[in-house]
């Protein structure tokens, strides 16, 4: 079960890859969208039910800030209704200080996917990566600790590519 787990964990870290390499916001959205459903599986295989449980309600984020143009969507209620959320999962999920980790994070990325700018949410994303690193290393999943690595990687290479860019133009 482990190696089945480590695969598609595996699998979400190389989409994370290219998630970041978008530059168009809902692009990135749906490629994170994807990554979602298969860290939702590897964790649930793993044990690692607060991140699964934060995770489960990413999928309902993205959905929400994909169609954030739509009128039902366009309120600011989302961002605090996400919040609320991702703040009660480590009590309905408690299985000691680790498990504050991926609410922090999660609640981070909601305000990365909030924002409108690309550049803004890809900075954002370092801080999130650092705290589901933390609770990653906790449970012992090195497909999902490899992720944060290559999703740290991937932020800084688009800096870079973004640097570059403006530095030739």
């Amino acid at each position: 079960m482990k190696i089945i787990a480590e695969i598609i964990g595996y699998a979400a870290v190389l989409c994370a890859f290219i998630m970041f390499q978008q530059t168009d916001r809902k692009r990135l959205i749906f490629c994170k969208l994807i990554i979602d459903f298969l860290w939702i599986t590897h964790f649930a295989m793993l044990g690692g039910y607060t991140i699964v449980c934060t995770t489960s309600i990413s999928v309902f984020r993205e959905l929400v800030f994909i169609n954030r143009d739509k009128p039902f969507f366009k309120g600011g209620i989302w961002l605090w209704i996400f919040i609320a959320l991702y703040a009660a999962t480590p009590i309905v999920t408690w299985k000691g200080i680790y498990s504050i980790f991926p609410a922090m994070a999660s609640i981070a990325a909601t305000v990365s996917f909030w924002v409108k700018s690309v550049k803004e949410t890809k900075k954002i994303s370092l801080l999130v990566a650092i705290g589901q690193l933390i609770y990653e290393i906790a449970i012992n999943s090195y497909a999902a600790i490899t992720n944060e690595l290559v999703t740290i990687a991937s932020i800084l290479i688009s800096f870079f590519r973004g640097w570059k860019k403006m530095k030739v133009e």
